[in-house]
């Protein structure tokens, strides 16, 4: 295979973006719709063109059978985008103070310790939560 016939653009089927979407929705929950397919396709095709794939199905049986997992996070990577103005608009901070951390206490109250796994899995700094309560 010459160096071009790997700049060539490479087709991402119907049934390889359900695949991959799926995969995505399954280990973060991104849920991709139809209209994603060419975000996918750009995002992904720099992965296999490095990995040196011949197709996104090659390329999908390759994270799936990947047992280290890091082809997996560097599909996520890949297709993730990282929005950075969360906790920066009032209603975020509103949203913790009133919806989501009385559930919290709630669950602590009933003897639930794991806020500190949950606090991690979404992001949360200890600061943030502490703003929630005394935003002063």
């Amino acid at each position: 295979m010459s160096y071009f016939s790997n700049l060539l653009p490479l087709e991402l089927k119907d049934s390889d973006f359900e695949k991959i979407r799926g995969l995505i929705y399954d280990q973060c929950g991104i849920n991709l719709t139809e209209a994603k397919k060419e975000l996918v396709k750009a995002r992904l095709s720099k992965r296999l063109r490095s990995g040196q794939f011949k197709s996104f199905r090659d390329y999908y049986e390759y994270v799936l059978n990947d047992a280290s997992g890091k082809e997996l996070i560097l599909l996520l990577d890949s297709i993730a985008t990282n929005f950075t103005f969360f906790f920066r608009e009032p209603k975020h901070f509103e949203y913790l103070r009133s919806v989501f951390l009385p559930e919290i206490m709630d669950k602590k109250k009933e003897g639930r310790k794991k806020i500190e796994i949950l606090e991690c899995r979404l992001f949360f700094r200890r600061g943030t939560i502490f703003y929630c309560y005394d935003p002063a």
